[in-house]
């Protein structure tokens, strides 16, 4: 999966500081937990019910640095050590708690590898049983293994290959595969094997997409013109949404099916985002006014969150397209970012306070369409977004977890706790 082939996001690494996380002070109308990864990089999961924190872990250090926690949809989290660091041998963990109130108990341990991503099973796999998905690096590459969290916990290797994206079915009984760019493959879980393999990917994307609902496929196949078509797969049948696209090409279904938005990457830049509808392949609402770096569907499927570049970044780099890290680089000033909504049913588009975001969010920005599925953003009830870093004109080395009222742009961002990086449960 990983390889930085396809598109670069301005990345500026952060001085991280190592401080113990700050008593959270109340923050009215959450919902929903927070998994956070604190300035010491140990875990903690904020319970909005209660205005409470939890710390899981307490051995993290310099060399032993928790990462990516990651919600399952029936509340259990799964969170993993340690990243990967020039002073430590490699020894990926999953640590898999039931509810996040509880430290994690470690199911999975491969040493001389380490833990890069993973993604739950949106379905049971049984009774207490759900499946996790993570992708591995080690000394021979990428694979994922699957870890079933039930009361007899066991893993299957099931696939190898780089770049390797992959997504559930909404019933968790397959996977689709993007592997090397060109390879989209369907993978059977009960029989542990390729059921069958799709015509060749476009290469322009990184992530294939089941819909949410049921068994249609999203992917890129490459045209007669040497473009790309944004093809639904549906039965073995195919049908083209959108034709001929140019650029590189990043797409995700809304959570209830009846739409698609997608932007794309050339060297002009990013475009804004358009959203298809599924059924009709009409367009419902186009905002070419705003660059669309990353972007995330809300729970309820009728907003849009998008990160472009804040006003002074966005002028000095307008032309610089693929190659903006370049650019914001060789500048002494942070690159700052802005969180916009766009709402669907309105065609309104808010944008809200700039911010820098820590190294980890900016990973998760730069794949988010692997992510998006698997680390929610957006809180339950569709109103709240998620940033982990520096608001304009703070502290470099004081990164901060905050919540951002959707509701009202004239808001300043309300801080959580002291963190580097964070992610909403599902409920």
């Amino acid at each position: 999966m990983f390889k930085r082939w396809y598109y670069v996001i301005v990345f500026v690494l952060l001085s991280l500081s190592l401080n113990s996380i700050l008593a959270i002070d109340e923050v009215n109308d959450l919902s929903g937990k927070i998994a956070i990864i604190g300035t010491d990089y140990n875990i903690y999961t904020y319970l909005a019910a209660t205005n409470e924190q939890i710390q899981l872990t307490q051995d993290a250090s310099a060399d032993q640095r928790y990462q990516f926690p990651t919600w399952s949809t029936d509340g259990r989290l799964a969170y993993f050590c340690c990243e990967a660091s020039q002073n430590a041998s490699p020894n990926a963990q999953a640590h898999i708690s039931a509810n996040g109130e509880v430290t994690g108990d470690i199911l999975y341990e491969n040493e001389g590898a380490f833990i890069i991503y993973a993604y739950w099973s949106p379905a049971d796999c049984g009774t207490n049983c759900r499946e996790l998905a993570m992708l591995t690096s080690d000394a021979l590459g990428l694979s994922v293994d699957v870890l079933q969290d039930s009361d007899s916990p066991n893993t299957t290797k099931i696939g190898s290959g780089g770049p390797f994206y992959y997504h559930w079915n909404s019933t968790g009984t397959q996977m689709i595969f993007h592997r090397g760019n060109s390879d989209l493959d369907i993978y059977n879980r009960a029989q542990n094997d390729i059921s069958s393999s799709l015509q060749e990917s476009s290469g322009t994307f990184q992530t294939p997409v089941w819909s949410p609902i049921d068994d249609r496929l999203l992917v890129g196949i490459s045209n007669t013109n040497g473009n790309t078509d944004l093809t639904i797969i549906e039965e073995q049948e195919s049908r083209i949404l959108v034709s001929d696209i140019t650029g590189l090409l990043a797409f995700l279904w809304s959570p209830d099916g009846r739409y698609i938005a997608y932007r794309t990457l050339d060297q002009f830049g990013f475009s804004g985002l358009t959203v298809v509808e599924v059924e009709t392949g009409e367009i419902v609402t186009e905002n070419q006014s705003t660059s669309a770096i990353s972007f995330f569907w809300s729970p309820d499927s009728q907003k849009i969150a998008y990160l472009s570049l804040s006003e002074v970044d966005n002028s000095r780099s307008a032309s610089v397209g693929i190659h903006v890290s370049q650019d914001f680089v060789q500048n002494d000033s942070p690159t700052e970012f802005v969180w916009n909504v766009l709402d669907i049913e309105t065609e309104t588009n808010l944008s809200y306070s700039s911010f820098v975001p820590t190294y980890e969010m900016l990973y998760l920005l730069t794949y988010f369409d692997q992510f998006a599925p698997s680390h929610r953003m957006w809180s339950p009830d569709s109103r709240f977004l998620l940033l982990s870093g520096t608001l304009s004109g703070e502290n470099q080395n004081e990164p901060k977890v905050y919540a951002v009222d959707t509701a009202d742009e004239t808001v300043e961002p309300t801080m959580i706790t002291e963190g580097v990086f964070a992610v909403w449960s599902f409920e």
